[in-house]
């Protein structure tokens, strides 16, 4: 499998963009925002040549809100390698396709049988009121592969020993006895970015994340939006192998990693199943099993939670190697 990430910078869209109106390109702090009086403006990227096709794509930007008088709507559609482009997608609204179709938006991703060469964005930002600061665009970003389904390959090579990322451990069930067992994606970006130094209350943090449209705290994209309100730098990356991995964690960068595994398809599970569920990948011990803090269990079980091996591998790189990657915080926007 290769996996690949685009970035798209602010200074990239502004000077590259195809059309648009009502933005700016401000440079301290930097960032494309409404111009002056503008309530609402937007834009759209020219066509995006990918360097070799895919089937899966998502999404992610690091787009920093004042406040919640703001709002913002990112659009992505596709073509695939007959010509013929898809609608648009939004990540505010749900998507209905018709019965059969081989291609699926699937709440934050792109999903197809198909394969796909050109992307393109649609990006607007509002404000309700003239004074009020405007939403801050800094990147955009974009990772694929040519996956289908699910039926990624699995990694042959052992990785190569990091010690833990210090990061501290949070018990999502015991953050709030009623969203709890929901809330394993704000709960592991909060343990990142209480790493990085930010007091931040994962309760906060969960409210940010929460999709309203679809009514869950889980949306990948969502989770690193969350994040960027305190300023971290983030993305959602389809993580191809071990190695790409490790030189993260070797940078201290811990993954917040999106897992899947059916009953009995693991040797030594944690628990018995899960159709989805996010952990952070802190670390690998010198036998190769990947040290997590895994939010779904109490401590200590949850904390430093070694994985055999083979385990982890399916459980993770075989449902795509889905992670978020988050960077040193700027400091919260105020």
């Amino acid at each position: 499998m290769e996996s690949s990430l685009l970035r798209m910078s602010a200074s990239w869209l502004a000077c590259w963009h195809q059309e648009g109106a009502g933005l700016m390109l401000k440079s301290r702090p930097s960032g494309i925002t409404l111009c002056p009086g503008i309530l609402s403006g937007w834009l759209a990227t020219p066509p995006v040549d990918i360097r070799k096709p895919f089937r899966r794509a998502i999404p992610s930007w690091n787009i920093l809100q004042a406040d919640s008088a703001h709002s913002f709507e990112v659009e992505i559609s596709a073509c695939n390698t007959h010509g013929k482009w898809t609608p648009w997608f939004s990540n505010r609204k749900k998507e209905d396709l018709p019965p059969g179709d081989a291609l699926l938006w699937e709440i934050d991703q792109f999903r197809s049988d198909d394969l796909f060469r050109q992307v393109r964005f649609r990006v607007h930002l509002s404000r309700e009121i003239h004074s009020r600061t405007s939403p801050r665009l800094t990147s955009l970003y974009l990772t694929w592969n040519d996956c289908k389904g699910d039926e990624c390959p699995i990694p042959r090579s052992k990785p190569r020993p990091v010690s833990p990322v210090q990061v501290p451990f949070i018990h999502q069930h015991e953050l709030d006895p009623l969203v709890g067992g929901h809330i394993c994606s704000p709960a592991s970006v909060s343990m990142v970015l209480q790493g990085m130094g930010h007091g931040i209350d994962p309760m906060d943090v969960a409210q940010l994340a929460f999709h309203s449209d679809y009514q869950i705290y889980g949306s990948w994209p969502q989770a690193v939006h969350a994040a960027c309100q305190y300023g971290a730098r983030g993305w959602v990356e389809l993580i191809p192998d071990w190695s790409v991995a490790v030189r993260y964690l070797r940078r201290g960068i811990p993954l917040v990693c999106s897992i899947s595994f059916r009953e009995g398809e693991l040797e030594s599970p944690p628990y018995s199943s899960t159709h989805g569920h996010l952990l952070v990948l802190i670390g690998i011990d010198p036998d190769g099993s990947p040290v997590t803090h895994d939010p779904n269990l109490p401590e200590p079980q949850g904390a430093f939670l070694r994985w055999k091996l083979e385990d982890f591998n399916k459980a993770w790189f075989g449902h795509g190697g889905v992670a978020y990657i988050l960077t040193k915080p700027r400091g919260r926007i105020s």
